[in-house]
């Protein structure tokens, strides 16, 4: 039996992120993929407990500023920990990444520029192009997992 119909009859057909994980990154890369995924959600934790009491005005406008600096320091962290991703990732990875981040930037760019003609004025707004930016990059990565896996049957 062969190995792709071996997965169909076991019932788990080969998934487009599978073929990145099992057959493509290395050890290396999956524990430098790790550390940014953990860097991330520390940042996204910090800028909820800062960002809450500055937007719900619990606290007063001197702290405000000194409680909107700390989220740079895991943000920073983040920035580190993906350049590392990057320059240690072998080409296929470094590429896919670098494809990611343009569809990612592209997309950010021209939703940005979208809302900022066509929509009125106003704060939620600017979620559309970060919005945009992360949707832009996740879907180019499972374009990339679908080819691997496509590439690796």
């Amino acid at each position: 039996m062969s190995e792709k119909t071996h997965h169909q009859a076991a019932g788990t057909p080969l998934n487009w992120l599978r073929a990145i994980y099992c057959n493509v990154m290395r050890p290396k890369d999956r524990a430098n993929e790790k550390r940014v995924g953990m860097w991330c959600a520390a940042w996204v934790l910090v800028l909820i407990a800062c960002g809450a009491p500055v937007q719900f005005g619990w606290i007063e406008p001197p702290l405000a500023w000194a409680l909107a600096i700390v989220p740079l320091a895991p943000g920073w962290m983040v920035v580190r920990s993906y350049l590392k991703l990057l320059r240690e990732a072998d080409e296929m990875l470094r590429q896919l990444q670098f494809e990611a981040l343009a569809a990612g930037f592209g997309a950010g760019l021209v939703s940005g520029m979208t809302t900022i003609y066509m929509l009125p004025p106003g704060m939620l707004w600017g979620m559309i192009p970060l919005l945009s930016m992360c949707f832009g990059f996740i879907i180019r990565i499972l374009i990339a997992g679908r080819e691997a896996a496509r590439d690796n049957q």
